[in-house]
């Protein structure tokens, strides 16, 4: 059966959403990359990613396609966090899925507003380390802010777990329409790539619970962060190298996705 137009557009959203997120993923893992081997001062995070891009040429135009594409992610998130097709029913599990995919909307809706605020030259060249410590300060001063704080710590230590799982079980494939030799490869990078997401997921998380416990928002760190904090560990060029080649990983995997995903939709 031919898709319907309402499929067509859904589906075209969701490859675009893809694609912006894996090169995302990408830029920020070649950064890291650079800082691993000192050509860079410091890791970088997703609005460093969104600068470079600005700074390119063409680069306007590029960012404006790619805060387009975050945008359609955001729309493609929502729509799995309401239809829910991939993960039928009502129980715990599935309503956890819900919230994970409502959660991702929200958050690269956000994203894809920070590269149009880069557009209109209202940055203001704040960082995410700055923004993460920011916002932890505000939510600390609220009643019940430090408890507020610890729940989004554990929330990123969830995360973390969950990704571990992914990569473990595998589970992910089940969405690509591939053949095994490109599923193998698809693959390893999947696997490579949700391993290095969850390790600076639980880096971030396990920070956040730091400031919680001290009450204090200047230990609170953001993407950028939690690479800098693994690069000053013993053999810390290391380790941000093997993080980075999994965040890149976890970028072509993306891409991939945004060619060989089945999209459902309701």
């Amino acid at each position: 059966m031919t898709p319907g137009p309402h499929r067509s557009w859904i589906e075209l959203v969701a490859r675009l959403g893809y694609l912006a997120r894996g090169l995302v993923f990408v830029i920020v893992g070649l950064l890291a990359a650079m800082a691993s081997i000192g050509a860079r001062s410091r890791p970088a995070d997703s609005k460093d990613a969104l600068r470079a891009v600005l700074n390119q040429p063409f680069g306007e135009a590029l960012l404006a396609a790619l805060a387009a594409g975050l945008a359609c992610f955001a729309a493609w998130r929502l729509v799995q966090a309401i239809s829910n097709v991939e993960h039928p029913g009502f129980d715990a599990s599935t309503l956890a899925r819900r919230a994970v995919a409502l959660g991702a909307a929200l958050f690269y809706l956000g994203f894809a507003w920070v590269a149009l605020a880069m557009l209109l030259g209202s940055d203001g060249n704040r960082s995410g380390d700055q923004a993460a410590r920011e916002w932890t300060a505000w939510l600390l001063a609220q009643p019940f802010g430090r408890w507020m704080v610890a729940a989004i710590g554990v929330v990123f230590l969830v995360t973390s777990v969950g990704a571990v799982l992914k990569a473990v079980r595998g589970h992910f494939e089940r969405h690509l329409d591939l053949g095994e030799e490109k599923r193998r490869v698809v693959g390893t990078l999947g696997v490579a790539g949700f391993l290095s997401r969850a390790f600076v997921f639980a880096t971030i998380g396990l920070f956040l619970l730091f400031a919680a416990l001290n009450s204090r928002s200047s230990q609170a760190k953001g993407f950028a962060g939690a690479l800098a904090v693994i690069e000053q560990q013993s053999y810390g060029p290391a380790l941000l190298a093997i993080t980075a080649a999994g965040l890149i990983a976890f970028g072509l995997y993306g891409i991939a996705e945004a060619a060989y995903r089945r999209i459902n939709e309701a």
